[in-house]
């Protein structure tokens, strides 16, 4: 059984996964770094499964080392991806699945203050279903601009 000490130290360094379409991740890799949105942040979440949801459009994800982007950038837990940050009084009129607003979840997600470089990118997960000429352009892309990312096939 793990000690409280233990599974927060565990939960602190979980990996940290941004979805996007596979066609925007030869452009991150080649940018070196995933540009954040409107208002300055960048979404990332605990759940690999919600990272990969092929259902919404995200046929691609990062795996960010959550251990060494803390150094660097301001993470911040927020609860799931339309919400504020977590203690706020009116964050659970946020908290549903935007694919299925009836179903309340529960995400662990953190909100990165900034881009987050490539050089914090562990792996890069494709769909099966992405086609040979993107995979091709991400195999490239990585091979020129960021080596140490190791590309995967799921699904």
């Amino acid at each position: 059984m793990l000690t409280l000490k233990t599974f927060i130290t565990e939960k602190s360094r979980a990996t940290l996964y941004h979805g996007t379409s596979a066609e925007n991740v030869a452009a991150i890799i080649k940018n070196k770094k995933i540009d954040p949105s409107e208002h300055g942040h960048t979404s990332t979440t605990r759940d690999k499964k919600y990272a990969a949801a092929h259902d919404i459009g995200w046929d691609a994800h990062f795996h960010i080392n959550h251990d060494t982007l803390k150094h660097h950038r301001k993470v911040q837990p927020t609860d799931f991806h339309m919400g504020g940050s977590i203690g706020k009084k009116d964050h659970s009129r946020h908290d549903h699945d935007m694919r299925d607003p009836d179903f309340k979840r529960s995400e662990s997600e953190e909100s990165v203050k900034g881009s987050i470089p490539t050089k914090h990118i562990t792996h890069i997960s494709i769909h099966k279903s992405v086609d040979s000429n993107t995979k091709n352009k991400i195999t490239k892309a990585v091979t020129t601009h960021a080596p140490h990312i190791k590309v995967k096939t799921y699904g």
